[in-house]
């Protein structure tokens, strides 16, 4: 009889029965226990043992430089089910569902995911900004042309996917190599922008001993701003 804390199987599958023993294993912690940082998300295009080799790829090769989080992520995919099983922290598991979306398409499956630090601007702003410029690519559509007989033909799909990370700021994108490129310059050009022209802010400080006027004129001296100079009436 199976007491608490336990979990029974039944299966003729015995290769089933092992291969979700070994997810089991995997993700439980020590204590056995199951926690709610566990989600199963399902693929419909892709490979789930090739994205999780991409999703192991990221978390391991980029490190803190991209990922910020302090509690493990264990990423298990089930190749019967073609389904990931995910455990980690709330942000992790939201951020990898946004990854496994991006990379789950018809024309992503030779394509790589490609991350871009956003060091200026938010990159949740600058990732709407690009949907919107590149927003045939994004939904997938096949771009047409004109042949040398004047006869339309029909041109090669460039879809593109675009999700944010926002516990780093960064652009996670999947889209063939020219169109990549495009997004990666454009991205990097609005993110310039930002530097050169930041948004400004407004910060209410409390004079304790300081006169508001006087402080107000010394500001603007020193950073060369004023009200504009009134012209005299002839």
């Amino acid at each position: 009889m199976p007491g608490d804390g336990t979990i029974t199987i039944v299966s003729e599958d015995t290769e089933a029965v092992q291969q979700l023993e070994e997810l089991l294993r995997t993700l439980l912690p020590g204590s056995g226990e199951i926690g709610r940082n566990i989600s199963m998300f399902s693929l419909r295009y892709s490979s789930a043992v090739d994205v999780a080799d991409r999703l192991r790829e990221l978390y391991m090769t980029t490190g803190t430089n991209w990922r910020r989080g302090i509690q493990p992520v264990s990423i298990v995919p089930d190749e019967q089910l073609n389904a990931i099983l995910v455990q980690g922290s709330r942000i992790d598991r939201e951020t990898i569902e946004s990854l496994i979306r991006t990379m789950d398409t018809p024309d992503a499956r030779a394509s790589k995911p490609k991350i871009i630090p956003i060091q200026y601007a938010e990159a949740q702003e600058i990732a709407t900004t690009l949907r919107e410029v590149f927003r045939t690519q994004m939904m997938g559509r096949v771009g047409t042309g004109a042949t040398a007989r004047g006869t339309a033909r029909t041109g090669s799909r460039m879809s593109a996917e675009i999700a944010v990370d926002e516990s780093t700021n960064s652009l996670v994108v999947v889209a063939p190599s020219p169109l990549l490129d495009e997004i990666i310059e454009l991205a990097g050009v609005l993110d310039r922008g930002a530097e050169e022209n930041p948004a400004r802010g407004v910060r209410i400080i409390s004079l304790e001993k300081a006169n508001s006027t006087r402080v107000e004129q010394a500001l603007q001296r020193i950073l060369g701003t004023g009200p504009p100079t009134a012209r005299r009436a002839r």
